[in-house]
């Protein structure tokens, strides 16, 4: 199966194609899926969903392969604009819905992206630590496109809720 032209904000992310189907006799829901973008494989999410296991249900791979930033403008909102760069590298996802649990260091590579609170556009070439259910940065470089200065961050982030996750049609 496949779908073309998947759409987030009137921007285009790509074309979704893979295999999903449903093992009855161990009671998993398994899918490999990929995004492609501009004919070349940017994303693929590959694993199964555990209905035995209620406490720990995903069992997935997420392999970034110089997927566009654009993608994690998508998903944050309102505080991160005009991102240009990619991420490559993989993050396992286990737990579950509600208490997902993330395992990966991609590389970020990022020519500018802009953190609309500060109204600042910085640059940044950096490994993300992906660690249980939190984002935490080691030593975080970032590079201030204007003024030329440079900032270190160290500490993490750690989401409050998952409980408003859905799928958008």
């Amino acid at each position: 199966s496949a779908a073309s032209d998947v759409y987030k904000r009137q921007i285009v992310l790509g074309d979704i194609d893979g295999t999903w189907y449903w093992d009855n006799h161990l009671k998993w829901f398994v899918s490999n899926t990929k995004v492609i973008r501009n004919k070349k494989l940017i994303l693929s999410l590959n694993g199964f969903y555990n209905l035995n296991d209620p406490e720990n249900p995903l069992h997935y791979n997420a392999r970034f392969e110089r997927t566009p930033l654009l993608i994690a403008e998508e998903f944050g909102g309102e505080h991160i604009s005009n991102a240009k760069g990619y991420i490559d590298g993989n993050v396992k996802i286990n737990g579950s819905f509600k208490n997902p649990s993330f395992d990966g260091k991609p590389m970020l590579h990022c020519q500018k992206i802009k953190v609309n609170y500060l109204q600042t556009a910085y640059r940044v070439n950096n490994e993300l630590l992906f660690k249980g259910d939190s984002i935490i940065f080691d030593n975080f470089k970032l590079n201030d496109t204007k003024q030329q200065t440079k900032i270190h961050i160290s500490g993490g982030l750690k989401p409050v809720s998952y409980t408003h996750l859905r799928a958008h049609e």
